[in-house]
């Protein structure tokens, strides 16, 4: 993919310019009973820059000479914004409208014909009624962008899709019991409600000092559990 998009050309170091390094990235995404459908490897860089640089330690490079981006990689400050525009500008020529509430979200056609497209980064998913409009709207995006069809979704960002003839149920019972194991709370007894009822806070209770890391990780991902 790198070689096949012009990402960098090679050119010899300039002395006012310092290097930056890179590494890549090995993710393997999972399904909701955790089978691996699909393994990702990602180039980034390893610094937030302000703008386009100097890249280098690539083995095939000699001493005095240097990579310079001519598209932004992960890692780069303005690499998600890169992206969001040209996707936008993309989806936007097709006849898409931007959701005012939600950037992220398309939508083309109407009530009986509509299509929608969700964001996430670089992952994208397509709904619709008609199953033609459906794979139009993949075939229009593949002709510009290297995708991957997985089909029908039945797993996205800690989301199980279920879908029947008439009806689509959406749950997220597995992100629910990762949160559990994620801070080992997955022994825990149920209850109905989070917290004490009675409990009495007060500013200095002589109690341990909470991880705030650690709090706002939790309390991020209840945020989003809620949604």
């Amino acid at each position: 993919m790198i070689e096949k998009k012009p990402t960098w050309k090679l050119v010899k170091r300039p002395e006012e310019k310092k290097s930056i390094g890179m590494k890549w990235i090995f993710i393997s995404k999972l399904n909701a009973n955790d089978s691996i459908y699909k393994h990702k490897a990602i180039l980034v860089v390893k610094a937030f820059l302000r703008r386009k640089f100097v890249l280098s330690n690539l083995k095939d490079l000699q001493s005095n000479g240097m990579y310079q981006l001519k598209k932004a990689l992960y890692g780069l400050k303005q690499a998600p914004r890169a992206w969001y525009n040209k996707i936008d500008e993309h989806l936007v020529q097709l006849g898409f409208r931007k959701c005012l509430s939600e950037v992220t979200l398309y939508i083309k056609g109407d009530e009986i014909n509509v299509i929608i497209i969700s964001l996430y980064v670089d992952d994208i998913l397509v709904m619709g009624i008609n199953d033609e409009l459906v794979k139009k709207s993949k075939e229009d995006m593949q002709q510009t962008f290297e995708m991957t069809d997985f089909g029908e979704r039945v797993y996205f960002l800690g989301i199980e899709i279920k879908q029947g003839q008439n009806e689509v149920f959406i749950c997220q019972n597995k992100y629910a019991k990762d949160i559990l194991k994620k801070f080992r709370m997955e022994n825990c007894k149920e209850t109905t409600t989070l917290m004490c009822e009675k409990e009495k806070l007060r500013k200095n209770d002589e109690a341990e000092k909470m991880d705030e890391t650690l709090y706002r990780c939790l309390f991020g991902c209840c945020n989003f559990h809620s949604f």
